[in-house]
């Protein structure tokens, strides 16, 4: 009967090493197909992640009025420019923009600022 019992240091090592052999169902085409599987869930994981946290990160757009007001500390040729700029990014047609022009002249700040807030622009 003494030589039936195991002592309990043989056994775990003989637990450790249990695997099915490779010619078993599915071997090691099974093995590699979880391992694939894992890897996807993971990848998965990790872009749930990218995007839930670029979702908190996002910055909202200041309102047109907020930029125009943003462009009052420029000098004057500076500021048309900037207000020109701002309606061209806007999509926003300013037909009387043409007729601010003078021989040489540049448009004044305030004419552009005046058809920007006043809607008298047309979106693109």
């Amino acid at each position: 009967m003494a030589e039936r019992q195991m002592d309990t240091e043989t056994m775990l090592g003989a637990l450790n090493d249990i695997r099915l052999p490779a010619e078993a169902a599915g071997g090691q085409v099974a093995e590699m197909l979880v391992a694939a599987g894992a890897g996807l869930a993971l990848a998965w994981l990790v872009a749930l992640l990218v995007t839930a946290s670029r979702r908190g990160v996002q910055a909202t757009t200041p309102s047109l009025a907020v930029r125009i007001d943003a462009l009052r500390e420029l000098p004057a040729a500076e500021r048309s420019v900037a207000l020109l700029h701002l309606a061209r990014d806007e999509g926003i047609a300013l037909p009387a923009v043409a007729s601010l022009y003078g021989a040489g002249e540049f448009p004044r700040p305030e004419e552009i600022e005046a058809q920007l807030r006043d809607g008298q622009g047309t979106h693109a």
